[in-house]
């Protein structure tokens, strides 16, 4: 999108009325200055009327079909189980509206190139949650990491890490309120692949929605790999990935644990004098940005770590700011589904090689 004029306020209306989209979005766009919160689609009646009354939303639809017929927002959030963000983007897409999802786009490259296709083909704003690149610590180790690169300060790149051994990252955040009506639950689009054994299914699934951060994390960073040199995967165990970046490579390890106080996600990069360190926090710890270290060695006895600080900010508040200023701005999202699209190419290249060992 080409940049034009701001206009001072931006009409939004959301689609899906959950616990995610409640605390961590609804919230938000109530709170933001520019932002008119203008409907709320929901299938579950009294939990449409519980929500729209919490966030003072005016009107309700029943669905997102009715949406499209009876409202005309600037922008349009979905909010959704993730088998069902696909195919309402798509009908939404169609009918002319920009949208922003939360991630997976859907569960298959070929779904996703889909919505890609058709926000280009209609030339409207599509931005999808990838919440890690708004967080401000996150921000200043790309810069730090940028900077080094060009100063060649610390040498070069070694080696990178992405690791996550995933718990409870819900961290007691509490705000929504609940109809106790039955959830939407059946998929409307496959879960996974075709060329994926059906027994793999499941675990696709739940690698694309765990996983997906990471893979974009890495690609915030570091760009598109050369290839994937390895990957390996044991179902209730994890997943271990090596990427090869032609001078250096990047892992990725990810194990799944029951202990629900527990988050432990980050990245490091290790350079010939020094390393860069980022401590990912949970993504609904509110106002704790990632924490990030700086290490330069410049021999055995001197050596010297300094933590890189923000201000006490939410990737989830700064993701909300930032999307709908770009629908002001006319400027295209940090996060746009052209961009996230690469994360289906690989995260499909990744389970093809898994396919391939099962």
């Amino acid at each position: 999108m080409s940049k034009g004029s701001v206009s001072s306020k931006l009409n939004v209306a959301v689609v899906g009325g959950g616990f995610i989209s409640q605390v961590a979005h609804l919230r938000n766009l109530n709170e933001i200055e520019h932002v008119n919160l203008i409907g709320l689609a929901e299938l579950r009646p009294k939990q449409a009327k519980l929500v729209a009354e919490k966030f003072s939303i005016p009107n309700i639809y029943k669905s997102h079909l009715e949406l499209i017929d009876q409202c005309k927002p600037d922008l349009v959030y979905v909010i959704t189980r993730r088998h069902h963000t696909g195919p309402i983007a798509l009908d939404l897409l169609n009918a002319g509206l920009n949208i922003f999802t939360e991630k997976p786009m859907a569960q298959t490259y070929e779904k996703s190139k889909l919505l890609v296709e058709t926000a280009i083909s209609k030339k409207k704003f599509y931005s999808v949650g990838f919440m890690r690149r708004y967080d401000c610590g996150v921000r200043k180790a790309k810069k730090t990491f940028e900077d080094i690169k060009k100063d060649n300060s610390l040498g070069k790149i070694l080696s990178g890490r992405i690791y996550l051994s995933a718990g409870g990252d819900y961290c007691n955040i509490s705000g929504d309120v609940q109809s106790g009506e039955p959830k939407p639950m059946d998929p409307v689009w496959p879960i996974a692949p075709d060329f994926l054994n059906k027994d793999l299914h499941k675990d696709y699934e739940d690698f694309v929605n765990v996983s997906g951060h990471d893979i974009n994390l890495m690609r915030y960073f570091f760009g598109m790999p050369e290839k994937i040199e390895g990957c390996f995967y044991k179902s209730g165990t994890g997943a271990a990935c090596i990427f090869d970046y032609g001078d250096f490579p990047v892992t990725y390890t990810w194990s799944d644990t029951l202990q629900l106080t527990r988050w432990e996600e980050g990245l490091e990069i290790n350079f010939e004098k020094g390393s860069i360190k980022i401590e990912l926090t949970p993504g609904f710890l509110m106002n704790v940005p990632s924490k990030v270290k700086l290490t330069t060695w410049r021999s055995r006895n001197d050596i010297e770590t300094k933590e890189i600080h923000s201000d006490w900010t939410w990737s989830f508040k700064n993701e909300d700011y930032e999307v709908t200023k770009s629908v002001l701005k006319k400027e295209n999202s940090i996060t746009s589904g052209s961009d996230s699209l690469k994360d289906m190419i690989l995260i499909e290249d990744i389970w093809r090689k898994i396919n391939a060992k099962n």
